[in-house]
């Protein structure tokens, strides 16, 4: 089978990220050594402790942007490992939808951090859906904030308005400064911190330039936080090309 490539040069996976139950999304990226919402749980952990000490409550709400099939969820809220999460869904590839869920049930049944609200963010309408029937997201909406003729309903602005932390994990580039603007307006009055992992080839400036006239300071980390392993080599040529190019 031929492989698709996206503007980016990265591999087109499109296939997996929408579907009624995670098998194909672990399978897939598991074999890739998928790591980057691991990579970044130290992180966002800490940003979270951080949050409770200044704000002298222990009760947290998070939105996760691109949330899929609830991984960070399933992190941070169940203090799980992405291995913990392939080898659990991997191992029901032939369960259907239904007992799919009930093997979550017991699996999720001990949270790690039960005054953790995560509010789960995707246009992945399947994938979100499966993330709240599993129990891994307390809320979530498919609203794109992309699109010119998004209208946020109060429904909508209440949801998005909870959040004490923004968070993405590899998915700023597809979505943009636009979308944080208008979270940004949903929540002005909870005044959220933010936390990004961008892949190398999208640029955080004009986003960073919009933060900071709302008041917000973006910093860097001083190390880069591994994706997954390349695809193939072609994968890996344009990828680097691009980079080149952009003078990365």
């Amino acid at each position: 089978m031929n492989q698709n490539y996206d503007a980016s040069g990265k591999a087109d996976m499109s296939g997996i990220y929408n579907r009624t139950d995670p098998v194909p999304y672990f399978e897939t990226l598991g074999t890739l050594g998928y790591c980057i919402p691991q990579e970044a749980k130290g992180t966002v952990r800490a940003l979270i402790n951080a949050l409770r000490k200044i704000r002298r409550r222990p009760e947290t709400s998070l939105l996760d942007i691109g949330c899929s099939y609830g991984v960070n969820a399933a992190l941070l809220k169940y203090d799980m490992t992405f291995e913990d999460l392939r080898e659990h869904y991997t191992s029901m590839a032939d369960i259907p939808r239904d007992g799919m869920l009930r093997e979550d049930a017991q699996f999720f049944s001990d949270p790690y951090d039960p005054e953790l609200e995560v509010i789960g963010m995707d246009t992945a309408h399947r994938a979100l859906r499966y993330a709240i029937d599993a129990g891994l997201v307390d809320g979530g909406t498919t609203v794109n904030l992309e699109e010119d003729d998004c209208e946020l309903t109060p429904a909508h602005r209440k949801l998005l308005s909870r959040a004490d932390l923004i968070l993405s994990t590899g998915c700023f580039g597809y979505v943009t400064n636009r979308t944080l603007d208008r979270l940004l307006e949903c929540g002005q009055d909870n005044h959220p911190w933010m936390c990004h992992t961008v892949l190398r080839m999208f640029d955080f400036t004009d986003a960073a330039e919009a933060l900071a006239a709302q008041g917000y300071v973006t910093e860097k980390l001083d190390r880069l936080t591994p994706q997954r392993r390349f695809v193939d080599e072609n994968e890996r040529k344009q990828v680097l090309a691009n980079l080149e190019e952009l003078g990365v």
